[in-house]
């Protein structure tokens, strides 16, 4: 890694960028087909990483093939179904989002950061 270069009397340092994987995405917001949102630094084992947040306008037809519809409710946290535009009486296979799957989730996630 190049030595960081010190700019100015304010003791800013200035590190090079070496991107990864992701590399046509961010050349693809500085060309402007993505605006860049936000940018993230983290440090992950001493190693620090610049997280872009990316986003750019989708065109949406006028008449979609399939429509997905959601409710959230006292037993089931959420159910999913898709309805296809050509088979409106038989929907497609629904989703089920138990409340009791979710706590567990919730839980053994907060188990993680507490351990962190």
């Amino acid at each position: 890694m190049a030595s960081p270069c010190l700019s100015g009397s304010y003791g800013r340092t200035a590190f090079p960028i070496i991107f990864g994987k992701r590399k046509e995405l961010i050349e693809e917001a500085f060309h402007g087909e993505y605006s860049i949102k936000k940018v993230e630094m983290k440090k992950k084992e001493g190693t620090w990483y610049a997280h872009f947040t990316l986003s750019r306008e989708v065109a949406i037809p006028n008449s979609p093939q399939a429509v997905i519809g959601i409710d959230s409710g006292e037993k089931n946290f959420a159910v999913a179904v898709g309805i296809q535009k050509d088979s409106p009486n038989k929907p497609q296979r629904g989703m089920f989002w138990k409340g009791a799957e979710i706590k567990a989730l919730k839980g053994r996630d907060q188990h993680i950061r507490r351990s962190l």
